[in-house]
């Protein structure tokens, strides 16, 4: 694996590599749990943001994305330790925290572990416990069957999606991703469309193991409960998403008492967050 940004790290945690983007240097710590398939370039949106906010904001790649390896602990479990160790590396006694999309569980096994490390949880388009109770109906057959067949596809297969031609990857994602309008023309714009190629990229780095192993976390009964946690929560979510609809936002919002649910008209499922990251990012005051 080559990389070549000034802002890529590679740590040893628990004796295993694990690869992660760092920006800035300031007092507001936030740790960044990328999507579902993705990678810790995701948090390039919020680079332009960084000074204003006065942030230092980390991702790390998941076990099995990019250069971080894994171990047969089951993904949660290690992710979650992963991100203690991460903390400890860097210094910071406690952070914020962030997710989008499918980092979602990886968030909330987190604070479930270690509410004391956690000072605000936000929810950016977040998937919700597909198989819980209020949940179950809302994601669509495909996308539900696409991830319950993914940890049985051979590696050899998304090896191969991988150098596929961009467009017909694109058609063949599609299927299963279904891009509302505003999704289509956030992704028309060059930058953005390089980063999520890239982020795909980097999440078959390794033959897409690590969306493998995050597919059985997505599909598996895990519970929208922060345990111990008692800081505020802030969830949004475009009301225009096709890949996580809306409800999901809602349902989510009904499970964690106390939280504050933001419907935004007219987003999308990639276009919420980066053209509304200044507002996500404004601190405001607990409910």
């Amino acid at each position: 694996m080559q990389q070549l940004e000034a802002n890529f790290h590679t740590v040893e945690i628990d004796g295993r590599p694990v690869s992660y983007r760092r920006f800035g240097n300031g007092s507001r710590k936030i740790l960044f749990y990328h999507g579902f398939p993705g990678s810790s370039v995701q948090i390039d949106f919020i680079r332009p943001h960084v000074a204003i906010y006065d942030l230092e904001i980390v991702c790390f790649d998941r076990p099995g994305y990019n250069g971080s390896h894994f171990n047969k602990e089951p993904q949660c479990k290690l992710t979650s330790k992963i991100s203690k160790g991460l903390l400890a590396s860097l210094g910071w006694s406690q952070c914020e925290v962030v997710s989008v999309s499918g980092g979602t569980p990886f968030l909330f096994s987190f604070v479930r572990s270690h509410p004391e490390l956690v000072s605000r949880v936000t929810i950016i388009s977040g998937l919700g416990p597909m198989s819980g109770v209020g949940f179950k109906r809302i994601m669509g057959w495909k996308s539900k069957a696409a991830l319950r067949m993914l940890p049985f596809v051979p590696e050899r297969i998304l090896k191969r999606v991988r150098t596929m031609p961009l467009q017909r990857r694109t058609k063949m994602m599609g299927r299963f991703l279904p891009a509302s309008r505003p999704d289509q023309e956030f992704m028309s714009h060059p930058k953005a469309k390089s980063m999520v190629v890239q982020g795909l990229n980097e999440a078959l780095m390794q033959n897409g193991r690590g969306p493998k192993r995050d597919a059985r976390v997505l599909t598996s009964k895990w519970n929208a409960d922060l345990g111990q946690y008692a800081g505020p929560v802030d969830i949004w979510h475009g009301d225009q998403d096709k890949i996580v609809p809306a409800a999901m936002a809602r349902s989510l919002s009904e499970a964690l008492a106390g939280s504050r649910l933001n419907i935004v008209s007219g987003e999308g499922h990639y276009s919420l967050p980066v053209r509304n990251v200044g507002q996500i990012l404004a601190k405001r005051k607990p409910v």
